[in-house]
Formats: structure tokens, sequence, C-alpha cells
């Protein structure tokens, strides 16, 4: 039963049917990452309206991955291809997608399963690539090698060779093939030998014929191709050159009409960059162009993605995962911006940009005049409601679109190494060194700006330790290098012991607000000649360390762990690991939905107290807002979808409240006085197995006769979700 925690008089059982017995406390899940990528083949879907991204590279990582992108996110389909993609086209009388997969296995896509299908009789051991040929409406697949060129047609049941005669095109290694509408012929553009200019051979038949032309584009390797929108006219984008041994990569743009090349001026383009994937969006007449590789200095990876219309680029959206936390990911911060319910990171990319992470997609905000330098640590400062970067150069806050510079004359030296925390009330920078000594220094900083504290006790000198805030009971939880753990109350540091291990850095530390713990995850394990990566999980309620569920957990040193969207706890990896996230098996949750209507003071808002959760065992605590002084009542309910047979959210303008709608059956009242426009409620929820993963629902019925005829307003609704530590 819930216990209303004011009068501690049992209120109401909760008649749910839920299984006995409490599951897992804890448990991980890797999320699927769209990291940038190269060589990557991308197909418009006529059918689905969106475009699909198959496979890619990105170093050494090759991904057998199926992405597609419906005008604002990227989403992963369900069934990965069985091997990494080479080519895909889309054959729309038949609407099945053919891959070439590992080079020359062939394979269709129905967008739910992948099927081997027969292969074409080839003792070829060349570039297998593909087009679509609408002229005779097949899936061609050409076979390039060093001394020959194969063309076989495939109608969704069997391959046919052409028996091609005559010359063929040079060994097309790294250039590409496409179908020409105009003259319903296939085209295969090479620069073989390595150097040579760009030629171009069309085929409409059996045989292969050179196309000379007056001008051509500069020998070009691992380019991509498709169809003007507007002209028709073949298009060549990116690319590199090879130059004395180096590569150099392109953005150029180049149209061929079948005779002749021309340079398309391009005022604003994409990145230079090679083996990028384009493809044609005919249902918006456009050309959309994603991803690619370049060289600039060390070889970088592109995953966004641009649309060409005829006479301009415009980028579409950015790669769903952070392009720049990069090898370095140990100077890299990130935090979790509750306000506004994104992850924000300060990314190594020496511009002082900020990227930030809604669950679905990343958005990078280039610096503007006020730019924090690394080091830069990220904590969110709670008086201000908002992400705060202690940096080398300054303090900054979050505006949600760039950095605002805080004017605090007196600040620490924030050092390599140090650590940064919360208690709720103040932001807690420790040690770090100065030089190649550590320090011990303790500096606070709240809303009138930083003061140097000098505690009773504090921690030893030390530097690369671990910090994080546990604002649910106002302290800093410290975990040293040598593994101790202290806790920061405000005005001193308490020795809380010895963790449960030995010899182990590089860890990571976070506070899970739905657990209410702070976990400590992974890292190396020094007691063993050679030091072992761990994926231990440990976390510490405010008393002691409990040791949690690692089953599935990613061994990971040198990492750090952010709070994420859903209250779940995530790995921000080096590319092109995935991420990992943790969270409860039955999340405790509590989520605004509705809207409340205008009364005297306000709208009323409803919503959960600051780190409260309807958790077993637990005081669930809601606030009222924007109310008139005197009485409000809490109502109490376990169905958000009808009332009395009546479909909810329901109008009650037929009692008098205009404007105002009910968002909940009614099956239990609290009452509280208002003042200062606030109110609250506690519920104490007991520690009963049958309660876990219960719903209820919360709305507050405002007492206020100036407001209606009826006399009275309502807030928005809350709808909880029963979990457990």
């Amino acid at each position: 039963m819930l216990r209303d925690a004011h009068n501690s008089t049992a209120r109401t059982a909760i008649a749910v049917a839920f299984a006995a017995g409490l599951s897992a406390q804890s448990q991980w899940t890797i999320e699927r990452v769209m990291w940038p990528r190269s060589f990557a083949a991308m197909v418009h879907d006529s059918t689905a309206a969106r475009v699909r991204v198959f496979g890619g590279a990105q170093a050494n990582t090759t991904f057998g991955e199926t992405w597609s992108f419906d005008g604002n996110a990227w989403t992963n389909a369900t069934q990965a291809p069985p091997g990494i993609p080479d080519d895909v086209v889309h054959d729309p009388v038949r609407d099945r997608f053919v891959a070439v997969l590992n080079g020359n296995l062939i394979a269709e896509w129905d967008r739910t399963n992948w099927t081997l299908v027969a292969q074409p009789n080839t003792f070829s051991n060349g570039r297998w690539m593909l087009a679509y040929d609408q002229g005779r409406q097949v899936t061609t697949l050409v076979i390039s090698d060093v001394t020959s060129t194969e063309v076989h047609d495939y109608n969704g049941t069997q391959w046919t060779q052409r028996n091609m005669t005559g010359a063929a095109p040079a060994w097309n290694v790294n250039g590409r093939i496409a179908y020409d509408l105009a003259t319903n012929s296939l085209l295969s553009l090479t620069s073989f030998p390595i150097g040579g200019a760009l030629n171009v051979w069309r085929c409409a038949g059996t045989t292969w014929q050179q196309v000379v032309t007056p001008t051509a584009p500069p020998p070009l390797e691992w380019f991509s191709t498709a169809r003007d929108p507007i002209t028709s006219e073949l298009l060549v984008f990116g690319g590199y050159e090879s130059i004395q041994g180096f590569a150099v990569t392109r953005n150029a743009l180049w149209a061929f009409n079948g005779a002749t090349w021309r340079l398309v001026p391009t005022p604003v383009a994409p990145a230079t960059r090679y083996a990028q994937a384009m493809a044609n969006d005919d249902q918006n007449a456009r050309v959309l162009m994603y991803g690619g590789g370049a060289f600039q200095g060390n070889a970088v990876w592109y995953g966004d993605l641009w649309s060409w219309n005829g006479s301009a680029w415009t980028q579409l959206a950015e790669p769903a995962a952070p392009l720049q936390l990069g090898q370095q990911v140990n100077a890299a911060q990130s935090v979790f911006d509750r306000g506004r319910s994104v992850i924000l990171a300060h990314p190594l990319d020496g511009q002082g940009s900020a990227q930030t992470f809604d669950g679905a997609k990343w958005t990078t905000y280039p610096c503007g005049s006020a730019c924090p330098s690394h080091p830069s640590y990220l904590a969110y400062h709670d008086q201000a409601s908002a992400p705060v970067a202690i940096a080398s150069n300054g303090d900054f806050a979050w505006t949600g679109a760039g950095w605002a510079q805080l004017p605090f004359a007196q600040r620490p030296v924030v050092r390599v190494g140090s650590a940064v925390a919360s208690t709720g009330s103040q932001l807690v920078l420790f040690g770090g060194l100065s030089g190649s000594s550590p320090t011990n220094q303790t500096w606070t900083l709240d809303a009138t700006g930083w003061t140097q504290q000098f505690p009773n006790n504090a921690p030893p000198p030390m530097a690369g330790h671990r910090m994080a805030s546990m604002p649910s009971r106002g302290e800093v939880v410290l975990v040293t290098t040598n593994n101790r753990t202290w806790t920061w109350d405000g005005v001193d540091w308490t020795d809380r012991g010895p963790m449960p291990f030995q010899f182990v850095q590089d860890f990571a530390l976070h506070y899970l607000p739905e657990r209410d713990r702070v976990v400590f995850h992974g890292g190396l394990d020094y007691s063993q000649p050679t030091p072992q990566r761990l994926n231990a999980v440990w976390e510490w309620d405010g008393v002691a360390w409990q040791s949690g569920v690692s089953q599935n957990s990613p061994s990971r040193a040198g990492h750090r762990l952010v709070e994420g969207p859903g209250q779940r706890l995530l790995i921000l990896p080096t590319a092109p690991n995935p991420i990992e996230s943790m969270g409860s098996v039955a999340a405790s949750t509590s989520a605004a939905y509705g809207q409340g209507c205008l009364g005297a003071a306000g709208v009323p808002q409803l919503f959960a107290d600051a780190w409260s959760r309807p958790r077993l065992g637990d005081t669930f605590r809601a606030r009222g807002r924007g109310l008139p002084n005197g009485l409000t009542l809490l109502m109490l309910g376990f169905r958000d979808d009808q009332w009395a047979g009546q479909a909810l959210p329901l109008s009650l303008a037929t009692v008098g409240m205009p404007g105002c709608d009910a968002l909940l059956e009614p099956f239990d009242v609290l009452g509280a006085l208002s003042s200062g426009g606030e109110a609250s409620w506690s519920l104490s929820i007991p520690s009963d197995p049958a309660l876990l993963a219960a719903t209820f629902f919360q709305q507050a019925l405002v007492i206020d006769p100036s407001a209606n005829a009826f006399g009275a307003t309502v807030s928005n609704g809350l709808r909880n979700r029963v979990g457990r530590r």
C-alpha cells in the first residue's frame, strides 16, 4: 500500500498483478551507434521515403549494419546483413535491395530479412560493382580485374552473363560504375593506371566504347557518383588525387552530360573527403551525400548528410555519434544537462566547441567568443540549473546554444588530473597536478563565486582520482587512485575507508539517480603481472560499497560514465566501439504529461522533488508550483486512459472549468496547504515486491475561487513507475 508520510496513515492498496520476487538490480545494454564512416553504400528507398546506409568502415573496423534516415534522425535496422556490404542497389520493380557482401557474395534485403542468393558463374577475382539497369529492369553486376571486365544481369531469379566483345575498360579498382538514364547505358569511370586522367567507358549492350572528352576531372580515386536532379547529368564528387605519393582529398563537384565535363561552382560544399556515399532521392528532386574519410595530418571520418538540389549544397544532418571524443577520451568531458535532457560534451577539437546528445542524435555547436580550454571539467550546477565548464581559462555556463563566461574574479588554478562534482548546493574541485607534483586543494563554487576551503580532514595530494555527485545526500564521493573512499559534506572531508579491492586505477565513477547510488565501474587491475581490464561494478549507497551486477558489463579502463536520457549511465567510448549503457531492470521514473490551466497565481505545475523517485521502501515527494495560498488537493489514480467509461483527457468545461482537463481517474486524494506559491506531498511506498513496476498517476486540484465558476484549476499530471534502488 501507499502511505501518507505526513500523518503515517495507510492510504490505499495498489491493485496490480505483477510477478512476485525482485529481478536483478541493474543491467547493461549495448546501444547502437552510427559512427562516422567511409566506404558505405547508400540507397534511396522510394517506397519507405528514407535513405538507407549499408556497411562502411572506420580505420580497421568495418560495420556490417543497415541504417536509415527519415529526414530527422538515424535509426538502426532490426537485422544486420550476413557480411560486410560493399555495394547495394534498390530494385524498385521487385522492391528488394541487392548487395555485394564481403567482396563476392550476393544477398537481398526485404527490409526485414537478409537472404543470400545464387552467385553468378565467374572465375574472376576482380572488384564486384552493382548498378540498377532501368532499361532492362535488372540488377547489373560488373566484375573488373586487371585483364577483363565481365557483365552479369540478375532478374531476381537467375544470373545471365553478357557475351561481351571488343575492348574493355581499364581495371576499375578505384572508381565507380553508374547507370546513365539519358542513354540507357552503363558507365565505367576509373583513373587506372593510378595517376591517369579520369576516363569514361559506355556499355549499351555487349560492347564497351570509350568516351573521349575535351576536358576531364583530375585523376581521382574513390569518388562518388549520382545523377543531377535538374539536368540529369552524371555528378562526380570528392575523391582523392595521388600527388607525389600523398593522397590529397578533394571536394569539387563535376558534371558529365554524356560528351563533356564541367566543373560546377559550389560556394558552400562538404569538406574534402573520399569514399563517401551518394544516392539520388527522386521523390525530393535531390542528391544525398553521406560520410567519407579524409587525410588531415591524421585520418578523419565524417558522418554528416548533405543534399544537392541542382544548384547548391545544404547540410541535412550531423552524425548520430560524436566526432571529437577520439582516442583521448580521458581528457574529453561530458555531463547531463537535466534542464534540457541532453548530454553535453566538450570534445577535443581544440576549438572550444560543444556537442549535445538527446538519445537519438548529436548536434555540434561551434564556439563563439567565449570558449573553454582544456583541461576543462564539466559538472551540473544545481543552483544555476545549467552545466558549467571549469576550464583552465575561466568558468563557463552552457546556455543551450553556446558558452557564457562567468565573471568570478577569484578562482582556483585548474590542473590536469583534477576532479569536479556537485553536492547539490555547490561544486567541488579537488586535487590535480602542480607541475609534476599532486596537490590536495579543495575549492567550492556556489552562486556567489569560488571559495578555497581549509578542511580539518583532507585527502592526501593526488591526481587522476575520480569524484561523483550524490546530491540526494548533499555529498560528493571521491575514490582515490589507491582505492580509498572519501566524502565531502559541504564542510569537511571524511575518510570512509578502503574499497573492497586494491590496485585498481583508471576506473569510472558516476551517480545513478534512478537507484540513488554512486557507481564504480571497470579500471585496470595492477595486482597482476600484466594489468587487466575489469568489468566489475560496485555501488555506494551512502554507507558502504556493495557489489553490483557485472553480467554483460564491458571491460573498460580510462573511460567516463555520464548520466543520459532515461536516467541511465552511458559509457561514451573511443570510436568506433559501441556505447554501453547501464540502468535498473525496473527503473523508477516520474515524468510530467498533459497541461494545467490558468489560475490566479499562473498555471499550476506538478513535478517530482529533486532526486526523489517512487522506489520500493522509499518516500516519494511531489511538489506543486504556481499555486495560490490555501488548500491544494493531490489526486492519485491508476488509470490515465478513461474515467468512469469516458476517455481521458476529459474536458472539465462542463463543470465550470474552461480550459482545464482531467488527466486521471481519481482513486484517492491528499491535501496540503500551499505557501509562497508552493506545496508538497509525500507518499511512503512499502517494500512489497508486488508493487515493482506498478504505474500510478497524480494531478493537483487547486482551490482557486477567482479562477472560474467552479472555483478551481488543475495542474499537469505525473506518470510514476515504481522501481527499486
